[in-house]
């Protein structure tokens, strides 16, 4: 009985160590996941960050933004990518956010994530780049209206970083044809804001996707780079600003 006895508790003790062992090895590999997990709920939080206070448009749909950090060892860095429009199975309207930790790979997906994220603060957006550009002398911008209400535009602050003066000849917006919302001759200083009243309130229906071309005149040879405009107008009747940026590729 003893030698029995003695038996099981030595099969019982080898199979505890056994089994310590090997959570002991699975543990790396949970860590790894974990912090894979918390690096792509960044991504999130940096997408966020970027499109709404930095520059206004999303990360390319195609390619992704990866960002690295700085780590010992390995690969410590999240990609983002947004997804305007249905494909691979996946709803338009969707950030994607892939964490990597020393190999180890989480995804986050947010469905309807400029309703949920974006239109908290900003209620219009810059779609993708390339597709803010100069050319012929109008600066064509193309955004988004975020939420699930109409939005009214009914002026616009322009702000140009640089050097010389920006004179303001036109602004159109696209809506099935192009609405001359201002015609004015008007003179932008370097660095000074500039509020544009429109000639007539724009609206634009929720995730609609719409186009304002601007005109612009300059002495030099080629538009200043560096942009900011200031929306302002009503959501449901409730004011708001929104507020872009934007380098417009020189054609």
């Amino acid at each position: 009985m003893l030698v029995i006895t003695m038996t099981i508790i030595g099969l019982i003790g080898a199979s505890i160590a056994s089994l310590m062992g090997a959570k002991h090895k699975e543990l790396p590999f949970q860590v790894n996941s974990y912090n894979a997990l918390n690096l792509a709920n960044a991504g999130v939080e940096w997408a966020t960050r970027y499109i709404i206070y930095d520059y206004g448009p999303y990360p390319d749909s195609t390619t992704g933004t990866t960002v690295t950090l700085p780590g010992v060892g390995g690969i410590n860095q999240f990609t983002v990518k947004y997804q305007d429009t249905l494909g691979g199975g996946i709803p338009a309207d969707t950030l994607r956010s892939t964490g990597n930790y020393q190999g180890s790979i989480r995804e986050v997906r947010i469905n309807q994530f400029r309703r949920q994220f974006v239109s908290l603060i900003q209620k219009i957006t810059v779609r993708s780049l390339p597709y803010t550009y100069y050319s012929h002398g109008y600066v064509y911008i193309p955004f988004y209206s975020n939420g699930s209400q109409n939005v009214t535009i009914i002026s616009a602050k322009i702000t140009q970083s640089g050097t010389g003066q920006l004179r303001l000849l036109n602004i159109y917006n696209w809506t099935g044809s192009w609405e001359n919302l201002y015609s004015s001759y008007l003179t932008i200083p370097s660095n000074t804001p500039t509020t544009i009243l429109l000639t007539f309130p724009s609206t634009h229906d929720p995730d609609d996707r719409s186009w304002w071309a601007i005109g612009f005149v300059e002495s030099g040879t080629q538009l200043v780079r560096g942009y900011t405009i200031e929306f302002s107008g009503t959501v449901g009747g409730v004011p708001f600003t929104s507020t872009i940026k934007f380098y417009p590729t020189i054609s």
